[in-house]
Parts: C-alpha cells; structure tokens; sequence
C-alpha cells in the first residue's frame, strides 16, 4: 500500500520528521557526553588526595585497629616521600599516617600535623612513633584500593602504618606544639 510513507505526507510533516531525528541524534550525542564526563570525574581519576605541595603523604581509613610496636628513627623525605630510617640505619620505611593527620610546608620545611592542627614531628627529626611493619600492601584493611595502587607505583616498602603515638624521640612527656 504505502511503502514511502514521505511521498504521501505534506511537506511541513516531512520536515517536522527530520527535525525530530536531528533532536533525536543530538539529544544522544549530549548523553553520551554526560556520560563520557562523569566517568571522567569518578574517584578513580579524581585529584590525588595523597599528594601534599609535592610530597606524597598517604593515610589510613579511619576507624581501624591500629599495631602497637615501636620504631625510633629519623624522618626524612626521599623523592616525594616520607620515610622513617630506623636508628640502625638497616630499614627505611615509607610512613603511612593515621587519617587525621596531615602534612605543611612552610619555608621548606615539612611538618607532619595531628587532627588539632598541632605539630607533632618535622623532616630532620628523629622521631617515635607507635604501629606496626608490613612488608606488602596487599590484604591490608587499614589501606583504600587508590592508596594500595599509589604506594606500589610510588614508594616502595617495607612500610609502617603509625599508631596512636607520634613525638620527637626523647620528648616524652612534652608538648610538640609549635
């Protein structure tokens, strides 16, 4: 009967139809640059949340257990990272700070800061601090997935998750405020 439906229709209708496919086409292309964007701005490729006026300052999650051994060392900063020398001088960890803790550079010089906003440690310092070892990432809850894939690129183990204390070595007792 009618195999072309546009030979029978008025001309204003078959515009009308062209133009919806055109909407149509664009309506599409616009979801799918939506699309494109969010992916864009995922957590995956979000600003990375570790890096701190260049230096590298990875955190735990909150709210997890923490280890209770010892390490007295220097803190130092090896190509964008915060290790600890332990007073032997044979091991070198890659720091990893609770999560309310925080890094500032003032005048070339790295502080680590509490929750309060306190000083507790700065680069040069030998410092002690509680937690524990770990030679890999790997299975290790206190640590996000991103953190996981950033120490393994970026700095090397062993590494040691911080516990509850941290202070200059010999300050017991005292103040490490600014």
């Amino acid at each position: 009967m009618y195999e072309n439906f546009s030979a029978v229709l008025p001309p204003f209708t078959r515009f009308e139809f062209k133009a919806r496919s055109t909407v149509a086409r664009t309506l599409g292309l616009v979801i799918i640059a939506v699309a494109l964007i969010t992916a864009a701005c995922s957590p995956e490729s979000a600003p990375n949340q570790y890096d701190y006026d260049g230096i590298f300052f990875p955190r735990q999650k909150a709210g997890v257990a923490v280890m209770d051994a010892i390490l007295i060392g220097k803190l130092v900063e090896v190509e964008g990272c915060l290790r600890i020398n332990d007073a032997n001088g044979e091991t070198s960890y890659l720091v990893v700070w609770p999560s309310n803790y925080s890094l500032k550079v003032v005048n070339g010089v790295i502080m680590v800061m509490d929750g309060a906003g306190k000083t507790k440690v700065r680069v040069g310092e030998e410092i002690f601090v509680s937690g524990g070892e770990t030679k890999s990432v790997e299975g290790i809850t206190a640590l996000d997935d991103q953190l996981k894939r950033e120490l393994s690129t970026r700095c090397s183990g062993p590494y040691w998750l911080v516990g509850s204390e941290v202070r200059r070595a010999g300050s017991m007792g005292k103040s490490n405020q600014e």
